[in-house]
């Protein structure tokens, strides 16, 4: 109920550039580049739902394409999607509060409640949360979809994966699993002597009125939206997964407003105490999964949230502190370069200058020294290799690519200032080109420096 890439964006640049943003008020933020991103990335691009939260106030929220394609009816800010593995938080913050009830502790084994699970002595809650107790991601399963949208119970979905090996010994390292938060929903449950749905109804979505999230209903109403693929220029309708095997895992549905909502309540600790969030929080300040939290990097802002795919819907929901900014976006077509679009959205809230390549003209510089500039260039010890491709434009301007190591790349765009030098003054960056030597040096706005050296043919 993960996506197979995750969005982890722009965090290569983080490790040599300083994002400079004020908090900005509610009533600073301008729709109109937003809605300009929104509508110019065509409906393959931007099918879906975007909502934005400010200091815990919706300040945008748009929709494109259909939730029903057959029927033509248009996604709006009612329409509800299955939002996936978004769908562990709220499990995370449930436990969590059960925690605070002093029902349960991040100690306590899982042995207590489904003793019958492999090692289940030595797997405690935190692990859980954080998937670190080793067990077989049942999605991983080879014969998953002959029975994903069977009408299974959880205990039997247990059994399935309980039958595998384990992959490591509790606690060794980090592995994704849906597993740990199938064996979450019935933790939940045996406490609680309720159903997962009830249990949410109860502790988060009539408390904080979330009126438009419910899990684990197969149903289709009509503010429900359903999923498709692209295939050979045709769309077409996707399978749907039962929503009682997903449960905790990747069970619920929901809209982009309610999901912001959840996301900020949580964050500013009206769901829970801050103490308690705090360790959700935990792991994240080091890159790993924390309990419940994915963290992703923007440049150096740092997003806590999770992203989730379930049939052909995909969800991102992401809450950076910088800002106060909550960010879901929720679609029902299933693409692949989904990231390009997120990134151009976080960049035109923080103003940074991402893909607008036009104005860059600044210093008469010719083509063939643009040329000289191009080429792969690359610094050992920093994220084991960063990497930056200097790309030359017909119209004199130089763009800039920054990949590394599992890192989603980024590009924008640089104007010269002279022959060798190049700047961006949005990002605060200059860049100077010692073409003799074949190296990249790259400045940032205090004066620190990091040198690139050019890779031979």
């Amino acid at each position: 109920m993960k996506n197979t890439y995750i969005f982890h964006i722009v965090f290569l640049f983080s490790c040599f550039m300083s994002l400079a943003q004020s908090t900005k008020n509610e009533t600073d933020f301008d729709k109109a580049p937003m809605d300009k991103i929104i509508l110019n990335s065509g409906e393959n691009n931007f099918t879906g739902n975007l909502s934005l939260f400010q200091n815990g106030n919706q300040i945008y929220n748009n929709s494109t394409g259909f939730k029903d394609r057959k029927n033509e009816a248009p996604i709006n800010e009612q329409t509800r999607f299955r939002i996936g593995s978004i769908s562990k938080i709220f499990t995370a913050v449930m436990i969590m509060q059960l925690i605070e009830e002093n029902k349960l502790s991040l100690e306590s084994r899982l042995s207590e409640f489904i003793p019958r699970v492999k090692l289940s002595d030595q797997i405690t809650i935190e692990q859980l949360l954080s998937h670190k107790s080793g067990i077989f991601n049942y999605t991983e399963l080879k014969d998953y979809y002959n029975f994903h949208q069977d009408s299974l119970t959880l205990d039997e979905i247990v059994d399935k994966f309980n039958a595998k090996r384990r992959k490591f010994k509790p606690g060794k390292k980090y592995q994704y699993s849906n597993s740990n938060y199938i064996l979450l929903t019935l933790i939940l449950e045996k406490i609680e002597q309720d159903t997962y749905g009830s249990i949410l109804k109860k502790k988060i979505l009539e408390p904080y009125k979330l009126n438009n999230t419910h899990c684990c209903n197969n149903r289709y109403l009509d503010d429900d939206a359903k999923s498709y693929y692209f295939v050979k220029n045709n769309w077409i309708d996707a399978e749907n997964s039962n929503l009682e095997i997903a449960s905790g895992a990747g069970g619920i549905t929901s809209n982009g407003r309610d999901v912001n909502r959840f996301l900020s309540l949580l964050f500013s600790n009206k769901i829970l105490s801050k103490e308690s969030v705090d360790l959700m929080k935990l792991n994240t300040l080091n890159f790993e999964y924390g309990l419940g939290l994915d963290p992703i990097p923007f440049f150096n802002i740092i997003g806590l949230g999770h992203d989730g795919r379930i049939d052909a819907f995909l969800s991102y929901s992401y809450y950076f502190e910088q800002g106060n900014l909550s960010l879901t976006y929720l679609s029902n077509i299933y693409r692949n370069d989904i990231n390009n679009l997120l990134i151009r959205i976080l960049s035109n809230y923080y103003k940074l200058d991402y893909s607008d390549i036009s104005s860059y003209e600044k210093y008469e510089i010719t083509p063939n020294d643009l040329k000289s500039f191009s080429g792969n260039y690359i610094k050992r010890k920093l994220l084991s290799s960063a990497k930056i491709e200097i790309i030359a434009k017909e119209n004199n301007t130089l763009r800039i690519r920054v990949f590394g190591n599992g890192i989603d790349e980024m590009e924008f765009g640089m104007h010269a200032i002279s022959k060798n030098k190049f700047s961006s003054e949005i990002l605060g960056i200059e860049v100077i080109f010692d073409v003799e030597n074949n190296n990249l040096i790259a400045i940032l706005g205090e004066g620190e420096e990091h040198k690139f050296k050019k890779r031979k043919k």
